[in-house]
């Protein structure tokens, strides 16, 4: 939960279950981790008792080492890293405290994401690479062309940039009208 600052016992079981009472909802988080524990045969899956996070030496993660290569200023193995959005097709029915919080992260991570791409661009500029900060262009518009295409609006969907790419010029068009 929540990456190597962890979250509070009390904050991950009002995510889950917000209409829970007190005692109630602490057991059943209780129940959930034991079972999580043994039915991945890992007594070490969450380190913290108060507050709770995976052990990363039992599981790894894409996020994980997507936020450690941008703690570490590697931009390109964040790049590298990113999976695509937090949590994509997973939902937890009658949570809405959870899907707020997966939003929340979501966005994070995207916005995070998009200015590794960017500082890369820069940088690639900079040196006069003008492939490699093509590349890392096109990258960028194309995370944005996906967002777009998430969406469920179809207004959204038309103003999806196309993408064109030489390794000197890229233009972003509107996709026409569909008919």
């Amino acid at each position: 939960p929540a990456g190597a600052r962890g979250m509070s016992r009390d904050r991950l079981a009002a995510y889950l279950w917000p209409e829970g009472a007190g005692s109630r909802v602490t057991h059943r988080l209780t129940q959930v981790l034991y079972s999580l524990r043994r039915d991945l045969q890992a007594d070490d899956l969450f380190l913290g008792t108060g507050v709770l996070r995976l052990n990363p030496a039992v599981v790894g993660s894409d996020l994980g080492e997507f936020l450690g290569a941008l703690e570490a200023g590697d931009f390109a193995g964040a790049v590298r890293c990113y999976a695509g959005p937090f949590l994509e097709g997973f939902f937890l029915r009658e949570a809405p405290e959870f899907e707020r919080w997966v939003e929340a992260e979501r966005e994070r991570l995207a916005t995070r994401y998009r200015a590794a791409l960017e500082a890369l661009t820069k940088d690639a500029e900079q040196r006069a690479d003008l492939g490699a900060a093509a590349g890392w262009r096109k990258k960028l518009a194309d995370g944005e062309a996906g967002a777009y295409c998430r969406s469920s609006s179809v207004d959204d969907v038309r103003k999806a940039p196309v993408v064109t790419n030489t390794v000197f010029d890229i233009d972003v068009m509107p996709v026409p009208p569909m008919t």
